[in-house]
């Protein structure tokens, strides 16, 4: 990665001071309820003016939001920064619920949330899709309805989408952490966003006191091109908790060959059926074949909560009846969609994964593929149309990190699972990595993950001595056996999951 020189680095924080009064931009007020979401209890907000293209002092200025939730007690403790993912989602929407799960870590840590360009109110680039509107077009119409509405979101933008990936988003957060006269900080990342967190201790370790990463995203992982094994793994593994549960694999026998006799009828004969959506209660004709129903099922397998329903719903499906799958991926669908920038999601893939995976063609694995049908091509489609930044070979390998590293995983994370965060430990010097047993995507709130991830910030350097033992308690939601729910009395064989 190219850095700024000294001489660049602080014309660009000239700029940045002398464009606005921080000071006076950032309060309570500027956390103005916008979408329905309420303001953050004592929250302060307000935008920061930084250069487009952080290489050009010249460029145009972009506004990049932030909120910062200050700590209780006055502290020269290191701050939280944390990093969304998606890529596309804003940070600022995860303040709720962290500032509930993190209490106690708030008392001394500001906590700071930056919508990264791109999203929230960072100069967002949004490109509003009704997936649900087309619900009764083939999988090829539906992608072709999305390429058409893409090509007039990227005619309406008013940025240099070459300047919206990871290079340019860690910048804007080291201009950030120098304009708030923070010395050193914590980072958390979320999946996308434990890429943005590796990448800023990477190019600035002198100011990394630590860094969590949940859900680990590493640039080699080439989102989303490894989605179908990774998800694949995820659903055998609930095929095999099932079966090893006496109801479950009583209630649904043979459930894993019932699902691929269904995705092999359903490669043959598509069909069109009539389905309600769960939180609308519209009814929709929905067209169905092997590669739509793959991906509902792919997609209710980020959460551990909606797991539960999964064998229902994929045995139903098998009878039949979609409606149990349908309701469980729309709700699905939902959470992990609203919120996220459809234009910097793609300003981020194309730019750092397509890319990549261009380069890598020739040493692209091979994997099973028999529990879902393969998705379409949409992102090489996609990134035909969208403008891409150049990105140096260097920023591809991973280098040596002394940064001290949390890594938390989920065994059952369809989309980084353990493999990745694997791939990370011979270049980590101090790290620890927590996998939990019945965890999925995004683990941090589960169990005893709030304590651990205390303990961490508390003392960084001492990650490798964190009692972790308690992430074995975190097992999935005992599976649903009919539509009352889990069976009353227990008769696992092991957990289930």
């Amino acid at each position: 990665m190219t850095r700024l020189s000294f001489w660049q680095l602080c014309i660009s924080l000239f700029f940045c001071f002398s464009s606005f009064s921080f000071a006076a931009t950032l309060t309570p007020s500027g956390c103005t309820e916008t979408s329905g979401k309420k303001s953050v209890y004592g929250a302060e907000c307000g935008s920061i003016a930084l250069a487009e293209d952080p290489q050009d002092i010249r460029s145009d200025k972009i506004d990049v939001y932030l909120m910062r939730i200050p700590a209780i007690r006055e502290t020269d403790k290191p701050p939280i920064f944390f990093i969304a993912g998606g890529p596309g989602q804003a940070s600022t929407d995860l303040a709720t619920s962290f500032r509930q799960q993190f209490a106690n870590l708030l008392i001394e840590h500001d906590f700071i949330f930056v919508d990264q360009r791109g999203t929230g109110k960072s100069n967002p680039l949004n490109c509003d899709f009704d997936t649900f509107a087309y619900a009764a077009l083939p999988p090829s119409e539906v992608e072709a309805k999305s390429l058409e509405a893409l090509q007039t979101c990227i005619a309406g933008y008013k940025a240099d989408l070459a300047q919206y990936s990871t290079p340019q988003a860690i910048f804007d957060l080291d201009n950030i952490r120098q304009v708030l006269g923070y010395t050193k900080i914590i980072l958390w990342g979320g999946s996308y966003g434990s890429r943005v967190a590796l990448s800023y201790a990477r190019e600035f370790p002198e100011t990394s006191a630590g860094i969590i990463l949940d859900g680990v995203a590493p640039v080699h992982i080439m989102l989303p091109f490894h989605a179908q094994q990774d998800s694949s793994a995820s659903l055998a593994k609930v095929f095999d908790s099932c079966s090893a549960d006496r109801e479950c694999e009583k209630s649904f026998p043979n459930l894993r060959s019932s699902w691929l006799k269904l995705l092999n009828r359903l490669t043959k004969e598509s069909q069109t059926v009539l389905l309600k959506h769960p939180r609308t209660e519209k009814i929709h004709q929905v067209f169905i074949d092997h590669e739509v129903v793959s991906g509902w099922a792919r997609m209710t397998l980020y959460s551990r909560e909606v797991i539960a329903v999964l064998p229902l719903a994929l045995y139903k499906a098998t009878q039949g009846d979609f409606s149990t799958l349908y309701s469980i991926y729309a709700l699905a669908f939902e959470n992990i969609s609203n919120g996220v920038s459809e234009g910097m999601q793609l300003a981020v893939l194309c730019t750092e994964d397509y890319q990549l995976s261009l380069r890598q063609q020739s040493t692209q694995e091979t994997y099973d593929r028999t529990l879902f049908m393969p998705p379409p091509d949409d992102i090489a489609k996609s990134c035909a149309y969208f403008p891409k930044g150049n990105v140096a070979s260097s920023y591809f390998e991973q280098e040596k990190l002394d940064v001290p590293t949390l890594m938390l995983s989920g065994n059952y994370d369809p989309a980084t699972p353990p493999r990745w965060a694997q791939t990370l430990e011979p270049f980590l010097s101090h790290y620890k990595h927590i996998v939990a047993p019945g965890g999925h995507h995004i683990i941090s709130s589960l169990g005893c993950m709030p304590d651990v991830i205390s303990n961490f910030v508390k003392n960084p350097m001492a990650v490798k001595d964190i009692d972790s033992k308690c992430a074995n308690n975190i097992t999935s939601p005992r599976f649903f056996i009919d539509g009352a729910g889990p069976s009353l009395i227990s008769h696992n064989l092991e957990p289930a999951l």
